[in-house]
C-alpha cells in the first residue's frame, strides 16, 4: 500500500507499516511521518518532561481557563488554610466568637461585631437618689447602639421628697467612662408637668436626670438620652 498521511500521532495507523505489501524502501518515509508527527503534536516541547504519567492524568477534565489558572498567581500555601485563618480572627488579630444558631439566638455574639458595632436590647437600670427624692421606681427600658453612640428610651416613676430641684442618677445598659458632663444629654417629661434634663455624671459612670417637682406626687418619666461609650 501508499505511505500513510498524517499531520498529528493520533493520526497514524497503528498496522503500518505492513509487512506483505510495503516495501523496505518506504522505511525511511515511515520513521520521517513519526517524527514530523511528534514535532507537529508536542510543537513548543523544546526541552525535558520530567512529569509522570500520574502528575500529566491530574489535567484531565481540567476546564479552567489560562486566566482562571493564573488566579493562584503567587499562592505561597494552602489557599483553605489561609480562608480559615481569616475567618477565625477579626481585624485587629483577636479571636472571634463562632457564629452559630446558639449564639444567635441568645444574642451573645458580641465578641463577632462588625467594626461598625451596631446592637441593642433592653435593660431595667438600677435608680440612685441623689436629691429631693423620696422614691424610684424602675421599669424595662430599651437601648441602641451605633459604634460609640448610645441612645436609651423609657419610663421609670419618680417622686420628690418636696416641690422644688431634684436629681436622681440612672445606670448605663453599655458601660461608659465619662469624663465630662456633655458626653451625654437628653430629655424628658415629668408628669407633674416639668421638664426632665439629662447629663453625664463623670464620678459615677452614669447618667444624672434633673428637674423641678412641682409637687410631691408619685409621676412617670418618659425620657430619652443619648451618650458616648469611652
Amino acid at each position: 500500500m501508499g505511505l500513510e498521511s498524517a499531520t498529528y500521532i493520533h493520526e497514524l495507523v497503528t498496522t503500518n507499516p505492513v509487512g506483505a505489501t510495503d516495501t523496505k524502501a518506504q522505511g525511511d518515509d515511515h520513521l520521517r511521518l513519526i517524527k514530523t508527527t511528534l514535532q507537529n503534536t508536542f510543537a513548543n516541547v523544546d526541552g525535558p518532561v520530567t512529569s509522570s504519567h500520574t502528575e500529566l492524568n491530574l489535567l484531565d477534565g481540567v476546564t479552567a481557563s489560562t486566566a482562571e489558572l493564573n488566579f493562584v498567581d503567587g499562592v505561597t500555601s494552602a489557599i483553605q488554610t489561609q480562608i480559615d485563618s481569616k475567618l477565625a480572627t477579626n481585624g485587629n488579630g483577636s479571636n472571634v466568637t463562632n457564629l452559630n444558631a446558639s449564639n444567635i439566638a441568645t444574642g451573645t455574639i458580641a465578641a463577632a461585631r462588625l467594626p461598625i458595632v451596631l446592637d441593642q436590647g433592653t435593660y431595667t437600670p438600677t435608680l440612685t437618689a441623689i436629691s429631693n427624692i423620696t422614691t424610684l421606681t424602675s421599669a424595662q427600658c430599651q437601648y441602641m447602639r451605633v459604634g460609640n453612640v448610645v441612645t436609651v428610651s423609657g419610663q421609670i416613676d419618680v417622686a420628690a421628697t418636696s416641690a422644688g430641684f431634684a436629681q436622681y442618677g440612672i445606670s448605663l445598659p453599655i458601660a461608659s467612662d465619662f469624663t465630662a458632663p456633655r458626653q451625654c444629654g437628653g430629655g424628658g417629661y415629668h408628669g407633674g408637668g416639668a421638664a426632665v434634663g439629662f447629663f453625664a455624671d463623670a464620678t459615677n459612670n452614669r447618667t444624672t436626670g434633673q428637674f423641678v417637682a412641682p409637687n410631691t406626687a408619685l409621676q412617670g418619666h418618659q425620657f430619652s438620652f443619648t451618650y458616648l461609650i469611652l
